[in-house]
């Protein structure tokens, strides 16, 4: 079995997917071997190193997982934009496009969604 290079890919924490590996010359035994070695977070996210991941880790890989056209979606996301919360919600959910197959594996869920966010508008009246 020859070595590969694990990818380095900004913003992702040193995680990859299945696909990422395979374009940096993974094959498919190699693959298995991370599976083996525990270094397989979700279904198709992995990590180059065995052992625990932080939260932004974890974060991280559900994004993945949940493909590029995701957004997050509830606490998880007003804790990304600062909002503080007092309890731990162990949910992470995104919300993605109806083309999208729906799928529950893991950590997360995946959901279809609409394909136009719709906008709610409030109306205001001035006393």
């Amino acid at each position: 079995m020859s070595k590969f290079t694990f990818p380095v890919i900004f913003g992702q924490r040193g995680l990859a997917t299945t696909q990422q590996l395979l374009e940096a010359g993974a094959s498919l035994s190699q693959l298995q071997h991370l599976v083996r070695s525990g270094r397989r977070i979700l279904r198709t996210v992995y990590s180059p190193r065995p052992g625990p991941l932080t939260g932004g880790d974890l974060l991280v890989a559900a994004s993945l997982w949940a493909g590029p056209r995701s957004v997050l979606t509830g606490l998880h996301a007003l804790q990304v934009h600062g909002f503080a919360y007092d309890h731990e919600f162990p949910i992470t959910s995104f919300l993605v496009p109806n083309t999208a197959r729906a799928r529950v594996r893991g950590a997360g869920s995946r959901q279809s969604g609409p394909s136009v966010y719709p906008r709610r508008s409030c109306a205001t009246t001035s006393a």
